[in-house]
């Protein structure tokens, strides 16, 4: 599954509910990273082109690392390192999950 599959919710006329059973099936290798982090102290901007359904923002742990956060409308919480971000937004730029048929932005 492609990231854009979470942002749009559906892809290839299956719904929401469908792709959430896949994710169910899904090891969260940062289940206990998201735990640790504090989501309400991240000052969260929305993300362009979402009509604010999806934001980002950037949040420290104890130690002092930077992770981004992504959320989704229903409260989803994606965890990036710093180095994920950076490849997933060139990812973006490059229009590597760009619907197909789609104008890139």
């Amino acid at each position: 599954m492609k990231p854009h599959d979470w942002i749009y919710g559906h892809r290839g006329g299956c719904d929401i509910s469908r792709r959430t059973t896949i994710f169910a099936d899904v090891t969260d290798e940062k289940a206990m990273l998201r735990q640790q982090l504090d989501a309400d102290e991240v000052q969260w901007e929305a993300v362009a082109g979402t009509g604010g359904e999806i934001e980002f923002g950037r949040v420290s742990d104890q130690s002092g690392r930077s992770f981004y956060l992504l959320r989704g409308r229903n409260g989803d919480v994606l965890v990036f390192t710093e180095s994920e971000w950076g490849a997933w937004l060139r990812g973006v730029r490059d229009g590597e999950f760009d619907l197909p048929g789609s104008a890139g932005v």
